[in-house]
């Protein structure tokens, strides 16, 4: 049934429990507003409800669910800003500068509110999945983390931020949610001891500085929770986004993220989700921290089989190798390339074309040392053979560029550009042979007139030696 006209006036708090509930069904009132004309037929009349709401179809006498979608959703905007849409429409003020929420519910409304049916959502619980995650915000989980806001979430893993109640220097803290699906208790048994033996090592990693500590781990309703250092910063694919890095910051970050995966492949680890949104800049000192293990990712992926979370990562970061199954250390340096590649041209490494040989045509129209494109150029072979197979091989090959300076971009030449380069250094050599040819002139002449002066320099010598002294006169 499509209520037909939802409103807030048609939403009601049980003062009993709380709830709200949708009252006066505009299908009702449309059979009220029917009637029989004198041959028996049932005339009904149309009721588009209150037009404020309405979607825009309900205007022109078609309904969908997602019609009451549209309402419900311009609805709760008239709740969280005190505006009507009339008003805001009128005033053309945008509704997002007029109040304070995530990013996540703006993106839910935003769509419940889409004037298109077809990028609406098409049930509600379809907006009942999106806005689960939003539900635990003031909740408490593993009988010490209260909730305090919504992070995000990506391949079937949810981000909160939280404060731990019984360790106040623990907060704020980083809890990552995993919902385990579609198993049996066998499975379960096999997946928890997975899950112990991998935050085993990953417990070791946190004694690194470029890696956030794992302060706890528990358990909860068929959910697994890991409890993180919270690091304050922005990730590299939120600075991508602003473009406000630089080539020697990129460069740098290069740097400071071969030097962690130096530590966790010493460790015997693969992270295996290297990307831009897993290496997070601290704010405190531009230090790259890799966070988000790929483990937890296969984890969930074994319990809800049915939806490929990595259609995306496996077109723009990941090898042949790792999309096999079989993921090795270099695994992680391809990823890596392709990572430095979205940061240098703000592109995802999926859309770059690659020629039969295997190079992925990137760099052009870049002005970039070639030193570094051939660094990275190595990186991302699908050859794993003809790849870098070690994180320290690949420093020493980038510290071979004797600074990050050095690594400003150096515009390609054209044949124009060389004859005037060559023009100019000619120009800047003209003074100093002109000079050169001075000196020679000024010794040439010296030793041409010599032999000439020569005589008259020995005769006044010898006058001085012949003419005596005498006693008491000075000369």
């Amino acid at each position: 049934m499509i209520h037909g006209d939802v409103q807030p006036i048609h939403l009601v708090k049980r003062k009993r429990d709380q709830v709200y509930l949708l009252i006066s069904f505009g299908a009702l009132r449309k059979i009220e507003a029917s009637e029989i004309n004198l041959q028996g037929e049932l005339i009904a009349h149309e009721d588009f409800g209150n037009l404020i709401y309405a979607a825009p179809e309900q205007k022109t006498g078609e309904s969908y669910f997602s019609s009451d979608i549209y309402a419900l959703g311009k609805s709760a905007v008239y709740a969280l800003t005190g505006r009507s849409p009339l008003e805001l429409e009128q005033t053309k003020i945008d509704w997002r500068s007029q109040c304070q929420i995530s990013d996540k519910l703006e993106t839910i409304l935003t769509k419940m509110m889409s004037p298109a049916v077809e990028l609406r959502y098409d049930s509600a619980l379809a907006v009942l999945q999106d806005l689960r995650p939003l539900l635990k915000i003031k909740q408490l989980v593993g009988g010490r983390y209260s909730i305090t806001g919504y992070l995000g979430g990506n391949e079937g893993i949810e981000t909160y931020l939280a404060k731990n109640l019984r360790r106040q220097y623990q907060s704020p803290c980083l809890i990552k949610q995993i919902e385990l699906l579609h198993g049996d208790d066998h499975s379960k048994i096999q997946l928890e001891r997975r899950f112990a033996e991998e935050l085993s090592a990953l417990e070791r990693l946190g004694h690194h500085e470029q890696i956030p500590q794992l302060w706890d781990h528990f358990e909860e309703n068929d959910e697994f929770y890991l409890v993180h250092e919270y690091i304050q910063g922005k990730s590299l694919a939120q600075r991508i986004v602003q473009q406000d890095l630089t080539t020697p910051q990129i460069i740098q970050i290069f740097d400071s993220t071969l030097s962690a995966l130096q530590f966790i492949h010493e460790n015997r680890l693969i992270h295996r989700n290297i990307k831009p949104s897993n290496l997070i800049i601290r704010e405190l000192d531009q230090q790259v921290i890799v966070t988000d293990f790929g483990i937890l990712h296969e984890i969930q992926t074994r319990t809800n089989l049915s939806v490929d979370h990595h259609s995306s990562d496996r077109q723009n970061y990941w090898p042949p190798e790792q999309a096999a199954g079989r993921p090795t250390i270099s695994s992680d340096l391809y990823a890596l390339g392709m990572t430095i590649i979205e940061a240098l041209t703000g592109t995802k490494p999926g859309k770059f074309t690659r020629e039969q040989t295997g190079k992925l045509l990137w760099e052009q129209n870049l002005a970039l040392d070639r030193r570094l494109i051939k660094i990275i150029d190595k990186l991302i072979q699908l050859d794993l053979g003809q790849r870098y197979q070690s994180a320290p091989k690949v420093l020493r090959e980038l510290r071979k560029i004797n600074s990050y300076g050095s690594l400003n971009p150096q515009p390609a030449k054209t044949p124009l550009q060389d004859e005037k380069t060559v023009n100019r250094q000619k120009r800047s050599l003209l003074p100093l042979i002109i000079g050169l040819l001075g000196m020679v002139c000024l010794l040439g002449s010296i030793e041409f007139a010599f032999p000439i002066l020569r005589p008259f320099y020995y005769r006044y010598q010898g006058r001085e030696i012949l003419t005596p002294q005498t006693p008491g006169c000075s000369r």
